[in-house]
């Protein structure tokens, strides 16, 4: 009998070091780059969000222009209806730094997917508690 165990076995959360537990949330965002880069006047884009957590979210964009490890971007994220009673907000909006750019060009032509955490106080998550209009 072996007593081998592999890494991965002893340790699984040893990899993974997010403070903060992840909920798969996929909705359609706005960006709006929050300063200028190259001389460029920034303008708004669009994302996916793939997932969320109490310190950030993860989202897909074929945007790359602005998007850069440490900058600051406003987010406008809307929980879809059907979502909402999983989530106990209805929208997201606010800074967020980007910390992690993923080049997803192999899985999906043409998208970065990227990490970006909540900026502290400037975050606003509205919450609901009422239904769709019938």
């Amino acid at each position: 009998m072996s007593t081998a165990i592999s890494t991965a076995q002893k340790t699984p959360a040893a990899f993974d070091q997010r403070r903060h537990k992840r909920v798969a949330l996929t909705a359609p965002m706005r960006i709006l780059p929050s300063t200028a880069m190259a001389g460029k006047i920034p303008k708004g884009f669009n994302a996916q969000s793939q997932n969320l957590s109490g310190g950030g979210l993860y989202l897909t964009t074929e945007e790359v222009e602005f998007i850069r490890i440490g900058a600051v971007l406003r987010v406008s994220l809307a929980v879809p209806w059907k979502l909402r009673g999983n989530i106990p907000f209805s929208r997201i909006s606010g800074s967020c730094r980007v910390v992690r750019i993923d080049d997803k060009s192999k899985e999906e032509k043409d998208l970065v997917g990227v990490a970006i955490a909540f900026c502290g106080n400037d975050l606003t998550m509205l919450g609901t508690m009422t239904g769709p209009a019938a």
